[in-house]
């Protein structure tokens, strides 16, 4: 009731993290942790969803018996919020972090997986990805805009998967219609 009424979490996310062995207390560490990058439910997130399946993946028992320091997943979920790393990038940091531990910040630095955030260097990867897909370029401009998809797979492709989703929609949908 605590975790839903006081910290503002989710029905399941509170009762994942109140029922299950050692994960309120790395929540508790984690939100303490946390410099107000990331938000209570984004941490609850991170720890009852991608954490406790890469876990579960490397037969680790909990988050307390792991690698990751409550600090890194508040660090981690921080990045994510701020959308200095992807999501999916933010994954693969995860997934470093199980395996070896570590500062969520170092790993993005280390791996070139920071967001790409200069609008006008993702303003000329969405360019070129309109003109290598001229037919789902017509048809968005057409009406069809799921053809949108098409053209952001060209982007997350070129940029890794490092642009924000959101941004490049939004590029998108200004230069073709």
């Amino acid at each position: 009731t605590r975790y839903r009424d006081d910290v503002g979490l989710n029905d399941e996310s509170a009762a994942t993290l109140a029922f299950t062995d050692g994960a309120g207390e790395y929540f508790e560490e984690a939100l303490a942790a946390s410099t107000g990058g990331a938000g209570a439910q984004a941490i609850a997130n991170w720890i009852t969803g991608d954490l406790t399946a890469g876990l579960r993946e490397a037969d680790v028992e909990g988050p307390a018996d792991s690698k990751v320091t409550p600090e890194a997943m508040a660090a981690l979920a921080g990045l994510v919020e701020a959308k200095a790393v992807s999501r999916g990038a933010g994954r693969q940091v995860g997934a470093k972090l199980i395996a070896e531990g570590g500062d969520p910040a170092e790993i993005v630095e280390r791996e070139g997986l920071g967001a790409v955030s200069d609008e006008g260097e993702l303003a000329a990867i969405v360019a070129k990805a309109i003109e290598a897909e001229p037919e789902a370029a017509q048809e968005v401009r057409d009406g069809n805009h799921k053809a949108i998809g098409r053209i952001m797979g060209v982007v997350m492709k070129e940029t890794q998967g490092r642009a924000d989703g959101g941004a490049v929609q939004k590029l998108i949908r200004e230069a073709l219609l």
